[in-house]
């Protein structure tokens, strides 16, 4: 029976009824199941949408529980915080202290022993709220001398960092060059440069080439 029955979905109509009661439950199985899996795919997509929409509200309420619990500790800490900063600030020299400094640099190294052969400053470099004050040096010395020197800068009552270290041989003695940083506050001054250049005080060394804020010898003048 089956094998004479004309298969081509045109001649649908001469199928036997079963056949064809069959054929078009299956269309409407297969159209039902279609729209079935549209609908519950998009609504799937939502869920998942908004299951992550609700983890990352609670996470946002867990986060601002913990601050809210946390809120007089980090209260304190930012207090702390000002405080350290405050006092930093105070460790930086004004511009009118910065020729102090340099002389207290200076003075520091050939109290250790030291041979200066470089004391450049460098330029500020403005920071916004702080001021770099950069000085390229090389000087000349035991390695224990050099230890005194940099131990030395640790001590000075204002902020002075050293970087950049090189240390060589040079004639049984070691050569150290190295960028000496100190700071000052960006905030404007009203102290004059010639005040600031006021280094009388400042230990001046004759090799050519030297650069020393305020010396009178071969050294030239540089401003910060």
């Amino acid at each position: 029976m089956f094998l004479k029955i004309n298969w081509d979905i045109n001649e649908a109509g001469a199928w036997p009824k079963p056949i064809k009661v069959a054929a078009g439950v299956l269309v409407f199985i297969i159209i039902v199941s279609f729209g079935y899996y549209k609908f519950t795919s998009e609504k799937v997509a939502q869920l998942n949408t908004e299951k992550k929409e609700v983890a990352d509200a609670l996470n946002n309420y867990q986060y601002a529980w913990r601050m809210a619990q946390n809120l007089e500790l980090h209260q304190k800490q930012y207090k702390q915080i000002q405080s350290s900063l405050a006092e930093m600030m105070k460790l930086m020299p004004t511009k009118a202290e910065v020729a102090s400094l340099l002389i207290d640099i200076s003075q520091t190294g050939l109290s250790s022993g030291l041979e200066f052969e470089l004391f450049k400053p460098a330029g500020k470099i403005n920071k916004g709220d702080v001021i770099e004050l950069p000085i390229n040096i090389k000087v000349i010395g035991q390695y224990s001398e050099l230890g005194l020197f940099i131990s030395g800068l640790a001590t000075l009552p204002r902020i002075v960092t050293i970087k950049n270290i090189q240390i060589n041989p040079a004639n049984n003695m070691l050569a150290m060059s190295a960028l000496i940083t100190t700071y000052r506050e960006g905030n404007s001054q009203v102290e004059s440069d010639a005040k600031v250049l006021d280094n009388s005080a400042l230990v001046c060394l004759e090799h050519d080439g030297l650069v020393v804020a305020g010396c009178k010898k071969k050294s030239t003048v540089v401003t910060f």
